[in-house]
């Protein structure tokens, strides 16, 4: 049905216009679970982050937990495409067990995951390519391990796999380092899983993996009979990941990264079974039949007795140069977790190799007799030395104080330079911030983000000659010339922070920029703050991204345009979903929403047990547009 929406005075002298409203039965984002008659459908938006603009042939999978997940497989239930809109609809009323994973896949996006039901708008953001360095557990490199980034709990499916090369480097493409769960594992023989949440940004040093030891577990799995049984699934249940192997048409089994010390257990046709603990591997597991008293009590042919010997240790002296005498000290070795150091002492074990950690320093021996003479003095790695010059645009050395900040828990210290040579000592890697404020005026103060190398001795980064300057970078000035007021701007930049976040700085008096330095890409995003005093009526602000090119300085006038919407048809109970570009919201009878970009414009207007309107519209430059729109029955 075609519909017209009244349409109010825009300005003095305009011309008012009749909107264009189609209604339709087609689904679009409103609640979580549209339900229409028996059928419940999940609907929502998918966008690309920076620009905010609709991605199309985007594909939705909904995803079950496997108790039982396998390294590089992926699996889900149903899955449903984005249409040139951007919106995917897929039904679940009918999908008979629980899905609690949705993936979404686009090309040249990060594979993106959550859990239900998910916001109406899914932003993407840039796929990012991010290296990742699989350490052993003597902090050596290890080449040929299958990594895996896990975007769920344990038990969902790998969204990407990698194998390290003869470096230990994995490269893992296409992925999102900022998805709502990140967690990378290992699966390489003689390694422990090595599970743990990735932190990386562009520019970023490899992620560093570390993997414990851990034996590889490996045997035969048989039934009361003794003939071996084909595709079970045999692991240790120690984290959500397992791991766990599937056997081969001969029932044998290798599990790759489960805990030293572990205890297996099999799943054979839906049916769980444990088992005591091996004494020594390969092992033997024999299956009870089904439907037994005990069908579920394994056994194997050498189990391992219920307390094992304790390994023999030594306590040994040491002495941490540029610390505490116990600092961050600890000894790892086989069948042993970190043991911390204890009143200037450690305890390693008077054979076989172990490793004594200080700090992020790794120091390996093959036996007791390769430490020399008590006691035994251990450094960390010395710190990172970053070091720079700031001048003003001639070239001038400029007297400053400045300050880095880190992440984590550690804060440098403020530094002053009269002849302008900042330094600092970190013992970070990654993502640093450096502020620098100039003791002379005229001169502005300036942030610009550093990237820390990883840990060594010696390690330096040259800054080179820091330029300040007179004039910002950005301005953000009204349609007059003047500084907008009752607005927000923030940053966004790509592989920094989570899609959907900014960063808000403040301007200054004239509209200029106080963030870190800009460069092509970065997104700013300028969101009008309703005005005090408009309770009467609900304003929605609408953010404007824009994304930079060029080399600057860049000059950007936010949209000022408004819109106050009125919705008939809704009971006193309901509220109306309304999408608009890449934002939306609920709302009443009426609201007002502020920010628009001049000139056309969509609406997506839905409720529950009404049709959708979709409203075609013109957002003037000036004044404010007013719509009524109908929403009839289904």
């Amino acid at each position: 049905a075609l519909l017209f929406a009244l349409a109010a005075p825009l300005a003095p002298n305009a011309v008012a216009l009749q909107e264009a409203v189609v209604t339709t039965t087609d689904l679009y984002p409103g609640e979580w679970t549209i339900e229409r008659g028996a059928e419940r459908w999940l609907c929502y938006r998918i966008v690309d982050d920076a620009s905010g603009r609709p991605i199309a042939n985007a594909e939705l999978f909904l995803v079950p937990e496997h108790q039982t997940p396998l390294a590089g497989t992926f699996w889900s239930t149903r899955s449903a495409t984005s249409d040139a809109e951007g919106f995917v609809r897929v039904r679940v009323d009918d999908i008979a067990k629980p899905w609690p994973i949705q993936v979404l896949r686009a090309d040249g996006y990060g594979v993106s995951s959550r859990s239900n039901p998910g916001e109406p708008i899914w932003r993407l953001a840039p796929a990012q390519d991010v290296p990742v360095l699989v350490r052993d557990w003597r902090g050596r490199p290890v080449a040929g391990a299958v990594i895996g980034l896990c975007g769920s709990c344990g038990h969902g499916p790998d969204l990407v796999n990698a194998t390290s090369d003869e470096n230990g480097i994995a490269i893992l493409r296409g992925i999102d380092p900022f998805n709502d769960i990140a967690d990378l594992y290992c699966q390489a023989r003689g390694l422990e899983l090595g599970y743990e949440s990735l932190r990386w940004r562009p520019g970023d040093p490899p992620f560093v993996l570390m993997c414990e030891y851990a034996p590889p577990l490996t045997g035969k799995l048989v039934d009361a009979s003794g003939r071996g049984i084909a595709g079970a699934y045999v692991g240790v249940r120690d984290v959500h990941r397992g791991p766990w192997a599937r056997t081969g048409a001969d029932g044998t089994f290798e599990i790759l990264g489960a805990p030293d010390g572990s205890w297996p257990s099999a799943v054979v046709e839906g049916r769980d079974v444990w088992f005591p603990r091996p004494a020594a591997y390969p092992a033997v597991l024999h299956v009870p039949a089904a439907g037994t008293e005990r069908e579920n009590e394994g056994t194997v042919d050498d189990p391992a007795p219920d307390e094992t010997p304790a390994v023999v240790t030594k306590r040994i002296a040491v002495r941490v140069e540029g610390g505490d005498d116990e600092g961050a000290v600890s000894v790892v070795f086989p069948g042993s977790g970190h043991r911390a150091a204890k009143e200037g002492h450690i305890e390693v074990p008077t054979s076989g190799p172990f490793v004594v950690c200080v700090g992020d320093r790794r120091l390996a021996f093959d036996g007791i007799d390769e430490l020399p003479h008590e006691p035994v003095v251990l450094r960390d790695f010395t710190p990172t030395i970053v070091r720079g010059t700031v001048v003003d645009a001639l070239g001038r050395a400029v007297p400053v104080r400045a300050s880095l900040a880190l992440h984590g828990d550690e804060q440098s210290t403020e530094v002053r330079a009269q002849d302008g040579v900042i330094e600092f000592a970190v013992h970070k890697t990654g993502k640093a911030l450096l502020e620098i404020a100039p003791e002379v005026a005229g001169l502005r103060t300036r942030l610009l983000h550093v990237t820390l190398p990883a840990r060594g001795d010696g390690q330096r980064l040259a800054l080179g000659k820091l330029a300040l300057s007179t004039e910002p970078q950005l301005r953000v000035l009204a349609a007059d010339g003047t500084p907008p007021a009752g607005v927000e701007v923030g940053i966004a930049r790509s592989g920094y922070e989570p899609v959907g976040e900014d960063t808000v700085y403040p301007l200054d008096s004239a509209g200029g920029w106080s963030g870190p330095d800009l460069g092509a890409g970065d997104v700013i995003v300028i969101t009008p703050v309703p005005a005090a005093g408009s309770d009467a009526v609900e304003q929605i602000p609408i953010p404007f991204r824009t994304v930079l090119t060029g080399s600057g300085p860049w000059t950007i006038t936010p949209p000022t345009g408004t819109l106050t919407l009125n919705v008939r048809g809704l009971t006193a109970d309901d509220e109306a979903g309304v999408v608009v570009g890449d934002h939306t919201a609920t709302v009443g009878f009426t609201s007002t929403w502020i920010g628009l970009p001049e000139g056309p414009t969509k609406l997506w207007i839905s409720a529950p047990g009404r049709q959708t309107a979709i409203v075609t519209t013109t957002i003037p430059k000036f004044g404010e547009k007013t719509l009524s729109v109908e929403l009839l029955p289904l």
